[in-house]
């Protein structure tokens, strides 16, 4: 559970590097959606489980 706790307090950085990323012209708009999401999705079935 503790491993879980850290990968959720991880998820508000893990979405500033994706916007980062997708200003900075590293990442597109459909991935930067696609990897917002899937982190939001992962973040929350942890936070669930």
């Amino acid at each position: 559970m503790n491993q879980a706790w850290g990968l959720i307090a991880a998820v508000p950085a893990l979405l500033v590097m994706i916007a980062f990323m997708y200003r900075q012209g590293a990442m597109p708009g459909v991935g930067a959606i696609a990897a917002a999401g899937m982190t939001i999705v992962i973040g929350a079935l942890l936070f669930w489980s």
